[in-house]
């Protein structure tokens, strides 16, 4: 069929959605019928019928069945034939325009009459389109759960990104697919390990779970939402960048875990193991990570406005062990906040605590 570069050509010229575009694609470029689309894009097949009823329209196509689709095949290779990689632009396909509407019949006026009544089949197709659209959602939807209890690595994997999509393009449905992430993450990791144990592997389902809580589109989050991930082992587990404000991480095991420039502004981290975490950036402002073990772990975010995270303002680390922890880039930490915690001549705190080293050092032996 045709090369996706002049597919998506020719999408931008005609204005397609992006839903409208990946079943185009599929259609005219990998010569795929509806059950293989619907099969590769997670929707109905249904649905797939509904959006090329909408490409049709964008290419003034008409008629009924399989007509349609020789109409705009034959349009497609009209252009081809005059396309050049990299060059094809809308005023250039305007002006070659094949209008299947114009060769193929002259269209008489209609009676207004028949214009209402055109009217009320059109808004009928259009609530038609929008239901099956939302049944589509809600097929996907189920079956994506579905496989989230398969035995099969790749077929769980295959359903997170699947409800990731949903919640994407369904703001109804976004807050309860990222709390079902959270749930199966919760479900597939709450055994914790034996004290010391440590394991460098975590399970791809799991990490790929992680990935997509931690991308999501947080603007849709309900006021003052709290995600539950309390006591899950996730050692090792990859979170750099990860949007996770105001999360319950409650007794979690997050041994030398990745949060470079995380975002853990008022999470709930008692008792959580961060020891060796890397946490390089990370936003800890106003966190409450009373009697934590922060052993190891490097917080020594740069202080320079490229990396302005570093922000461990009004966090609560009471009784939290921070020996050998490395505080050295992190900003607004307080004295007070390091006399509340337990460390040693191994924590490194940062320059601006200097003046104070060996009062809180004094402090820390007494209260051993």
């Amino acid at each position: 069929m045709f090369p996706k570069e002049f597919l998506n050509q020719i999408a931008q010229n005609y204005s397609l959605s992006e839903k409208q575009k990946d079943v185009f694609l599929a259609k005219y470029g990998g010569d795929k019928n509806d059950f293989e689309i619907a099969t590769n894009l997670y929707i109905s097949e249904d649905a797939v019928r509904v959006r090329m009823t909408g490409i049709y329209n964008k290419f003034h196509i008409r008629g009924k069945g399989s007509g349609k689709y020789g109409q705009l095949l034959k349009f497609l290779t009209n252009e081809f034939q005059k396309y050049t990689p990299s060059q094809v632009s809308k005023s250039d396909v305007s002006k070659h325009h094949f209008s299947v509407q114009n060769e193929l019949h002259s269209p008489t006026p209609l009676q207004p009459e028949e214009a209402e009544e055109s009217k009320k089949m059109s808004n009928q197709t259009i609530n038609t389109s929008a239901q099956i659209e939302i049944n589509s959602i809600r097929e996907c939807f189920s079956k994506a759960i579905d496989h989230l209890g398969s035995e099969k690595l790749h077929v769980r994997i295959g359903a997170i990104y699947s409800l990731e999509r949903i919640a994407n393009d369904s703001s109804a449905d976004y807050w309860r697919i990222i709390e079902y992430l959270a749930a199966f993450i919760k479900v597939n990791t709450e055994q914790m390990q034996p004290e010391g144990f440590y394991n460098s592997m975590i399970s791809l389902d799991i990490q790929t779970a992680l990935t997509v809580i931690g991308r999501r589109n947080f603007k849709q989050d309900p006021p003052n939402a709290t995600l539950n991930l309390t006591h899950i082992d996730i050692q090792g587990a990859n979170l750099s960048g990860a949007y996770l404000r105001r999360v319950n991480l409650y007794k979690a095991n997050l041994q030398r875990c990745i949060l470079f420039g995380a975002n853990l502004q008022q999470a709930n981290l008692p008792v959580v193991n961060l020891k060796g975490a890397l946490l390089d950036g990370a936003n800890l402002e106003e966190a409450w990570l009373d009697e934590a073990n922060l052993q190891g772990a490097d917080l020594s975010g740069l202080l320079n406005e490229t990396n302005p995270n570093a922000n461990f303002k009004g966090a609560i680390i009471l009784k939290a062990d921070i020996r050998r922890t490395n505080f050295s880039g992190v900003r607004h930490l307080e004295l007070s906040q390091v006399k509340s915690a337990r460390g040693d001549d191994t924590t490194c705190l940062p320059e601006y605590l200097n003046p104070y080293q060996e009062e809180i050092l004094k402090h820390w032996k007494e209260y051993q």
